[in-house]
């Protein structure tokens, strides 16, 4: 009564609960910030198990010899989330990169032998659906990009909070906006090439 409960052979505590209501494990029997403490010299994790569906065993650990925290998926024994000390965040791979060694999020699918990672944006209007929002995406082996309005709606882009350029839901594109917000737009062509620039009918009539 009045101390420190401790769980473990005299010689190596296992687990303390402290009066002031701190849990820490494997002999470390003062904490700074922190009311559960896990430390080990091979991976300390917290597993996380519902028994009540399948496929739903993860877990939360610090690597040995990494300095990352990742969430592990024991069903499909792949790390699903990897937040690097140096500030990378990767989806779907344990070692995210970046440019120049920048901050960044790097998302890395390799479903189907291909991978085709994405990055969808939803809300309530759109619904969450497959069909539904925004995506930013990589197409398999092909490699080109897509930026893909699911929705029947446009794609604006805007700089210093003005809309300068609408692709509309119709596939018309507008030069400084369309409708109410609209602005003076010009279209510049920037070629030092022999050839002159142009927009040109390709096919059609």
């Amino acid at each position: 009564v009045g101390g420190d409960f401790k769980i473990g052979a005299p010689t190596g505590i296992g687990i303390t609960i402290s009066t002031d209501g701190n849990v820490d494990s494997i002999g470390i029997t003062t904490i700074a910030g922190g009311l559960l403490h896990i430390t080990s010299a091979t991976s300390p994790a917290i597993r996380l198990q519902d028994t009540n569906h399948v496929n739903s065993d993860f877990k939360i650990y610090s690597p040995d010899g990494h300095n990352q925290l990742r969430i592990y998926h024991e069903n499909t024994s792949s790390d699903l989330v990897a937040i690097a000390s140096g500030g990378l965040v990767g989806i779907g791979t344990n070692l995210p990169t970046s440019h120049n060694t920048t901050h960044s999020l790097q998302i890395h699918d390799d479903s189907n032998g291909q991978g085709y990672p994405r990055l969808r944006l939803t809300n309530i209007a759109t619904g969450s659906a497959t069909s539904d929002g925004f995506e930013i995406s990589i197409d398999g082996n092909n490699l080109d990009a897509f930026i893909r309005q699911r929705e029947n709606a446009g794609i604006k882009f805007l700089t210093n909070g003005t809309e300068r350029f609408l692709i509309a839901s119709d596939g018309k594109i507008y030069v400084g906006g369309n409708g109410a917000s609209a602005t003076s737009g010009e279209l510049w062509f920037n070629d030092t090439s022999a050839y002159s620039s142009k927009i040109a009918q390709v096919s059609g009539s």
